[in-house]
């Protein structure tokens, strides 16, 4: 397993203690400099973002340009518009007992895993730069 980022003390004590006590392998680097993490995306099969609440979490973006299909909740603005439940990942409710179900099953099913690797990189192009500044545009060009 391989942990990046930085969160709550308390938080990655007891997510470290459940992993050790498991005898799970994993690397936990922490806080990656952005330059580097498609380093880290290219060496992951699925990312994991459980959240409750989060305004768009632009790591989906760079994963899904990875071709890493995300595990989310529908806490996220991202889902049911760039991370699409069954497509290119799943999107669950906060709930650890379903995460634990389903996750080993996307891993081990590798058909579905490339399927969902390969939307996941067709459906990030469509945000990009340039549409973004667009929209803008566009929503400007609207209030006129």
């Amino acid at each position: 397993m391989l942990i990046i980022g930085n969160g709550e003390e308390k938080l990655k004590d007891k997510m470290l203690k459940v992993l050790k006590e498991n005898g799970i392998d994993y690397h936990f680097p922490g806080f990656i400099k952005h330059s580097k993490l498609p380093e880290y995306y290219s060496q992951s099969k699925i990312l994991l973002l459980p959240t409750s609440g989060d305004c768009w979490g632009v790591v989906i973006n760079e994963a899904f340009v990875s071709g890493v299909p995300i595990v989310t909740t529908d806490m996220t603005a991202a889902a049911g518009e760039l991370v699409l439940d069954g497509k290119n990942g799943y999107v669950l409710p906060m709930d650890s007992e379903l995460w634990a179900e389903k996750i080993p099953g996307l891993l081990k099913n590798t058909e579905e895993l490339e399927a969902f690797s390969q939307f996941a990189r067709e459906t990030v192009k469509n945000y990009n730069f340039k549409k973004a500044a667009q929209g803008i545009i566009d929503a400007i060009e609207y209030l006129k």
